[in-house]
């Protein structure tokens, strides 16, 4: 009986623990958020007691106070729209009227759907070397206009990309931590691991207020070790050694798995429970390669299964999508394989590249988003991405029913061939 006992006090213990845990944790970031909410609740009064009452200071509490049309009704919505474009375009009329006004009249233009007098305001402040404007013309870009070639773009990329730069370089620190990570993934501005690693230690001097200094050295150490400079991947290894923390262990198995593949094993291992989106993928890898340890492709696969779903981490998925691209454990399924892959491609132009070069050798495969896959190809060829005129000339004289494009796919290849890029020779055959 006493066993009996014992036995029940360590069950309640076991259940109850994580419980406890997650509420815990949930009042954290409750408190954490709510403190975060106070700041920049007091941050707008204090701005607006700084500002000369009137037209000014209305100006830019209406942007701040802005209601939903879900809470207000849409003909209360459009009516303070209107007045607050009223307000603001007569306040920004005054001589040495305040940056803030000038930021507000931009937002309600926005807010209008006037967008290219909203993207103007944002310019002249620009022009005057505001890097919230610099900031806000690139999140513009990358919010708004981008995905369709036919759309005509009031925001270009190279505007949009060259006012990150800028106020990157002015030290603003939400956007030195955005250029780092536009760096890394390669999206408007061409992908470079080396500035990306760079950018992401200057925001580290000069964090967002809202950043993890934490995670902050945790990507610095996992953009090092990708550095093909010695030096700097060996600083990134220690880095990410001295961090004890899940992601930190599972980042630097990635970074050792070639050199030691068992150490590196061990760790995805010790991480899986905590960072299945790091751990799990280089980890179903090796048990199906027998790499580091003994073969285990029936764990990989119940692995990847018992985890893969619509909410799943990308690189889960896109593991279980290769399986099917391959026919390896379980059916070959193109179509399946593209579903699967297509998440982890929204944060890596290289797996972009690598989704394009899959449809073109699986050309039945429908393609869900297939205007925003044709943008995102061209751009990075614009760019001068590795691989991507191929993949973008070998999508367009494909088969695919949704991407073939033999005129334009020929043309792109004559010019890539006339600009001395010789992996394009091998498609001139098929347009002639």
């Amino acid at each position: 009986m006493k066993a009996v006992k014992i036995v029940l006090i360590v069950l309640a213990i076991l259940i109850l623990t994580p419980i406890v845990l997650l509420q815990a944790l949930g009042l954290y970031s409750s408190s954490q958020f709510a403190r975060i909410e106070a700041q920049e609740k007091k941050e707008k009064e204090d701005q607006l007691t700084k500002l000369p009452s009137g037209g000014v200071r209305d100006c830019v509490g209406m942007q701040q106070n802005r209601p939903s049309a879900w809470d207000v009704g849409d003909e209360k919505y459009r009516k303070h729209l209107q007045e607050w474009l009223d307000i603001c375009q007569r306040a920004a009329a005054l001589q040495d009227a305040p940056v803030a006004v000038h930021h507000s009249l931009a937002d309600a233009f926005f807010a209008a759907d006037r967008r290219a007098e909203s993207a103007d305001a944002l310019r002249a402040l620009a022009a005057r070397g505001d890097a919230d404007a610099l900031l806000k013309i690139y999140e513009r870009h990358r919010s708004f206009e981008q995905g369709d070639l036919d759309k005509a773009q009031i925001i270009k990329a190279k505007e949009a990309g060259d006012s990150l730069r800028k106020a990157a370089e002015s030290g603003h620190p939400r956007a030195m931590q955005r250029y780092a990570i536009n760096l890394d993934q390669g999206y408007i501005i061409k992908r470079d691991v080396e500035e990306a690693a760079h950018w992401m230690e200057q925001t580290l001097a000069r964090p967002p207020k809202d950043a993890s200094t934490t995670d902050l050295a945790v990507a610095i150490g996992q953009l090092l070790t990708e550095s093909a400079k010695p030096e700097k991947r060996a600083r990134g290894l220690r880095i990410l050694e001295s961090i004890n923390r899940p992601d930190a262990r599972a980042y630097l198995g990635i970074a050792i798995r070639k050199d030691h593949p068992v150490r590196a094993r061990a760790l995805f291992e010790e991480t899986l429970s905590a960072w299945p989106g790091i751990s799990l993928a280089p980890l179903a890898e090796m048990l199906i390669k027998g790499e580091g340890g003994p073969q285990d492709e029936k764990r990989a696969l119940k692995l990847l299964q018992s985890h893969s779903n619509k909410s799943a981490a990308s690189s889960i998925n896109e593991a279980l999508g290769k399986l099917y691209a391959e026919g390896k454990l379980v059916p070959h399924d193109p179509q399946r394989a593209f579903e699967l892959m297509g998440g982890a491609a929204q944060w890596s132009i290289d797996k972009r590249i690598a989704l394009g070069r899959f449809v073109a050798e699986n050309p039945a495969v429908r393609v869900d988003g297939a205007k925003d896959l044709l943008y995102d190809l061209t751009r990075a060829a614009e760019l001068g991405e590795p691989g991507a005129m191929s993949a973008l000339i070998a999508v367009k004289l494909s088969t695919n029913a949704q991407l073939a494009d033999k005129a334009g796919g020929c043309r792109l290849a004559e010019r890539a061939v006339k600009d001395g890029d010789e992996t394009a020779r091998k498609y001139i055959a098929t347009c002639t």
